[in-house]
C-alpha cells in the first residue's frame, strides 16, 4: 500500500513540474507590428537620451538610426517568413513606420550636412531640428497607440 501511495505522489509532482515547465516555456510571441513599436520606442528613448552638446552628436544618432533599421528589416524578414498569414493591416503599419522614419532621417542628414562642420556654431538651430525630430516620433509613437 505505501509503495503505491509513493508512486502515485512521484506520479503527481513529475506532472506539476511538467506542467510548470511548460507554463514558463509557452510565452506570447510579439505581432511584429507590436515589435515595431517596441524599436519605435527604443529609437526615441535612445534618442532622448543624445545630448545635442555631445561632440559625437551625430555619430551617435545615426548609430540609433541603424540599430532601429536593422531591427525593422528583422522584422519585414519575419513579416515575409509567415507569407500570406500576415496581416495586410499590419503589415501596412510596419511599412508605414519605416516610411516615416527614414523621412525623418532624411531630414536629420539634410540638416546635419547643412550644417556642415560648424554643428557648434548651428547651436540652436540644431537644438529646434533635433527636438522637432523627436517631437515627430513621439507623434508616430501616440498614432501608433491609438491604432
Amino acid at each position: 500500500m505505501k509503495s503505491k501511495l509513493s508512486i502515485i505522489t512521484i506520479s503527481l509532482a513529475a506532472l506539476l513540474m511538467m506542467a510548470a515547465f511548460y507554463g514558463c516555456e509557452n510565452k506570447e510571441k510579439k505581432t511584429p507590428l507590436e515589435k515595431a513599436k517596441t524599436e519605435l520606442d527604443k529609437l526615441g528613448d535612445k534618442l532622448d537620451d543624445i545630448s545635442e552638446d555631445d561632440p559625437n552628436f551625430k555619430d551617435k544618432v545615426e548609430d540609433a538610426w541603424d540599430q532601429f533599421e536593422d531591427s525593422m528589416e528583422d522584422i519585414n524578414d519575419e513579416i515575409k517568413k509567415t507569407g500570406d498569414k500576415a496581416d495586410k493591416k499590419m503589415k501596412d503599419a510596419v511599412d508605414n513606420i519605416e516610411d516615416q522614419s527614414r523621412k525623418l532621417r532624411d531630414k536629420f542628414e539634410n540638416w546635419v550636412d547643412k550644417s556642415g562642420d560648424s554643428m557648434e556654431e548651428a547651436g540652436d538651430d540644431i537644438k529646434e531640428g533635433y527636438n522637432k525630430i523627436k517631437g515627430e516620433i513621439k507623434k508616430m509613437k501616440e498614432n501608433l497607440e491609438m491604432k
